[in-house]
């Protein structure tokens, strides 16, 4: 286990495997991106309804 050198008495550092368990891994960290990012494309396809229709029908864009 790693000392750090802002030991107090009210705290001590954390092996590795809490260290681990406590951040959670990855997986919380890319459901946060995923989340995030369909949040903003749905808000966007939202934001321009009408061009987008028309793209999916084949159209031109709607100006």
């Amino acid at each position: 286990m790693k000392t750090n050198a802002c030991r107090t008495a009210q705290f001590s550092p954390l092996c590795d495997e809490e260290i681990q368990t406590t951040r959670g891994g990855i997986a919380p960290l890319l459901l946060a991106i995923v989340a995030g990012a369909t949040v903003a494309a749905s808000a966007q396809i939202f934001r321009d309804w009408e061009n987008f229709k028309a793209g999916l029908a084949g159209r031109p864009p709607v100006n």
